[in-house]
């Protein structure tokens, strides 16, 4: 995480932290930070959209814990704002209520912490990390099962799964009522939880799409890529540069490597796969989570062939069960 630019974001939090202090203890624009803390004043500020929905969400999950009206003005154009609103529907579940014009701005009047949610609260699983799984069905040709996630999931990365049918690969989903009683207002279910199940029983086709509001299972199409016919190109996904590492170079590197051929631009990358995949290439994880699980499942399917995951453990940041998991499915465990 010392790699990861957090700049931007304390740059829009000093404007509300009265005399609350955020100090950097070493490099300029990265963590680890110290804070000062004397709670969050208020007021007015500002915050780039393009650079990661995360910022936004971190800003508005503040907003109710600031001691006067504070107000956030998005600069261009927001990235991944399904997050966004999936962020202000929880916030108003606890009571707190966020004005908004559209992806532009929003404001608190009188911000007044949190409160309610009841007893039970329902939260979907990672549609991020499912996306592993849900590919790894139609790379091997083998039924693979997700639980939990619905088809109308407010996670933008949930509609990976349609992603994968754009390609020809068949998808199903299958309802679930919760083992909690919620009903409608005329008694019916309501139905909180579904299975994904993919797999693939024909040829893969490449693609043209713009990834914004899914921008994190890019990663994940960039390896089904490799077993699809022709050209795919993933567009819209700038704000890979700015995570663990540089994603879009990384990527590139770690695609030729198998002998795909690849273009990369600013905000964009295409993958047009080799007739055969280079066997035993070492895969480079540049101490990214992503990077570790996104080419593990190179080694799938008819087509596949062995890598080496060098620093496999990077992935404890967000799954740390995923070898195990991965192991499992593939019936080595």
């Amino acid at each position: 995480m010392y790699e990861r630019p957090i700049g931007d974001l304390v740059e829009a939090l000093r404007p509300l932290c009265g005399k609350t202090k955020i100090i950097y203890d070493n490099k300029e624009g990265f963590p680890p930070l110290t804070i000062k803390a004397r709670g969050l004043a208020g007021g007015k500020t500002s915050i780039r959209g393009n650079l990661s929905s995360q910022f936004v969400t971190g800003l508005l999950m503040a907003m109710p814990l600031c001691k006067g009206r504070v107000e956030v003005e998005i600069q261009g154009t927001l990235v991944s704002a399904p997050y966004v609103d999936l962020t202000l529907r929880i916030m108003e579940d606890f009571g707190a209520r966020v004005g908004r014009d559209g992806y532009k701005k929003f404001w608190m009047e009188n911000p007044s912490g949190y409160y309610g949610g009841g007893s039970r609260y329902i939260v979907e699983p990672d549609a991020s990390s499912a996306s592993y799984f849900l590919a790894a069905g139609v790379i091997a040709k083998n039924f693979v099962t997700v639980e939990g996630i619905r088809k109308k999931s407010s996670q933008g990365e949930a509609k990976f799964a349609e992603v994968l049918y754009k390609m020809g690969a068949r998808i199903d989903y299958k309802g679930h009522q919760p083992k909690i009683g919620l009903f409608d207002g005329e008694g019916a279910p309501v139905y909180t939880s579904e299975d994904i199940i993919a797999y693939n029983n024909g040829t893969l086709r490449g693609i043209d799409i713009d990834m914004d509001l899914m921008s994190d299972t890019g990663m994940t199409l960039a390896i089904v890529a490799l077993f699809a016919e022709g050209k795919t190109t993933i567009r819209n996904v700038g704000n890979w540069r700015l995570k663990e590492t540089d994603r879009l170079h990384a990527m590139a590197t770690e695609l030729r490597k198998l002998g795909a051929t690849i273009e990369e631009g600013p905000d964009w990358i295409s993958i047009d796969p080799p007739d055969q995949l280079i066997p035993n290439v070492e895969i480079v994880t540049y101490d990214d989570h992503r990077m570790a699980m996104c080419f593990s499942l190179v080694s799938l399917g008819p087509k596949g062939v062995p890598v080496i995951i060098r620093d496999p453990g990077c992935v404890r940041k967000t799954y740390p069960g995923y070898w195990d998991e991965f192991k499992r499915m593939t019936g080595q465990a």
